[in-house]
């Protein structure tokens, strides 16, 4: 768990280099606002899913998030 939940020091890092040092703290703050909004729409859609098709289908929610997250990221990064 705790190598899978390192990215996010490496997401903080990489945002740090990417904002001015006067916006640095709005620019963290917002992206750990994102991460917990992000987990809490992600447990609700998980048990939504349970509901209709077992864990299956809740875990399915996760793998479809992360490809749709790192297809983001990809995206955003040529730019």
């Amino acid at each position: 768990f705790g190598l899978a939940i390192s990215f996010q020091v490496l997401c903080f890092a990489l945002l740090r280099g990417l904002v001015r040092p006067e916006e640095a703290g709005r620019a963290l703050s917002a992206q750990n606002m994102f991460f917990f909004g992000g987990a809490a729409v992600l447990q609700w859609l998980s048990g939504l899913a349970a509901w209709w098709g077992g864990p299956g289908a809740a875990l399915l929610t996760f793998a479809v998030a992360l490809v749709v997250g790192c297809a983001l990221f990809l995206r955003w990064q040529r730019r």
